[in-house]
């Protein structure tokens, strides 16, 4: 049987050579427009073995995470750093969903609503655009994705900054009262560094100039609407 640690590497040789292909086609473009079905293809791929990395480092760890179905104490942030090939991807998705005018109507709710307090208080360096989001968090919107089991309504089709969030304490700790407490072992999944860096360079190459703030990139794609922007999108599951 393998051992985890080979496991970690094997995932993340793939990762990096699905990546390096990727980055070899969009600069072969020279500025010409992506075909938008193999970048769909692209983000499923490596979603598929991001998982199967996420399960070999975690079993490689000590201490099991306390994370569960149903929970979703870490659901009400308000998630940044999210790429633009991982809001097409799950905006596609929402397209075919019946309840799609709800929940971009929720998107838009949030996003007012951190406005307000970004008006509010406009943050002078990236400590205080940190605080200003735990402040959010302080409030308890809940995602718009979120249902009312506190399960994931899109949980196959949500991005990295979600997919890599875990915690080692019980989910009481999670909530606000202890955001910044010792008790408190949230901690991020992420990939190397190198593997960050082409991923970054897929989404400067792919000049989509969508925010990086999830609930805002999606009602970016969704001001699309009606240029026939999504037109090429193949038949998706």
């Amino acid at each position: 049987m393998n051992s985890p640690t080979f496991s970690i590497k094997n995932y993340e040789m793939r990762i990096k050579h699905l990546c390096s292909r990727k980055l070899e086609y969009l600069r072969a473009l020279n500025g010409e427009k992506f075909d938008l079905n193999k970048l769909l293809d692209f983000t499923t791929r490596l979603f598929e073995l991001y998982d199967k990395w996420q399960i070999a480092m975690l079993k490689n760890r000590e201490e099991p995470i306390a994370c569960g179905s149903g929970c979703g104490s870490c659901c009400y942030h308000f998630p940044q750093s999210v790429e633009p090939f991982e809001a097409l991807f799950l905006y596609v998705r929402l397209r075919q969903n019946p309840d799609m005018v709800n929940f971009i109507a929720r998107c838009w709710d949030r996003v007012t609503y951190f406005g307000r307090m970004w008006k509010e208080n406009v943050p002078k360096n990236p400590d205080e655009g940190d605080s200003l989001l735990q402040r959010y968090f302080m409030k308890q919107q809940p995602c718009p994705f979120l249902n009312k089991d506190q399960s994931c309504g899109v949980y196959k089709y949500r991005p990295m900054i979600c997919r890599m969030y875990f915690s080692d304490s019980d989910p009481v700790y999670c909530g606000p009262k202890h955001l910044l407490s010792d008790e408190n072992r949230a901690f991020h999944l992420c990939l190397p560094d190198h593997i960050e860096l082409d991923l970054a360079e897929i989404s400067q190459l792919l000049d989509l100039e969508l925010s990086t703030s999830f609930y805002e990139s999606i009602l970016d794609l969704n001001a699309l609407e009606g240029e026939g922007y999504f037109d090429a999108v193949e038949h998706i599951q």
